[in-house]
């Protein structure tokens, strides 16, 4: 049987950036969704979703190159776990 030991947290979340920011909206009783602003949704029957706004990976700690490389969901899992180290 493999053990595992979680040694820090993180978070990228439409209710803000760690744990502690996320934590807080929790606590207040908000909640990170709204109108799209990503595209246009006028073909779309969903208008309202959990964005993360203004995502600049580069200043998240990622370099350049590896993050045109990524996906933006692995963008957000490398800063996530960035941020639990």
């Amino acid at each position: 049987m493999r053990r595992v030991v979680i040694t820090g947290m993180g978070a990228v979340t439409s209710c803000g950036m760690g744990v502690e920011p996320l934590w807080k909206q929790v606590l207040e009783g908000r909640h990170g969704f709204g109108a799209i602003r990503g595209f246009d949704t006028q073909d779309f029957a969903v208008k309202y979703a959990g964005e993360i706004p203004d995502w600049d990976p580069v200043a998240m700690g990622l370099n350049k190159k590896e993050a045109r490389r990524m996906d933006r969901f692995s963008q957000f899992a490398m800063v996530a776990a960035n941020m639990a180290n």
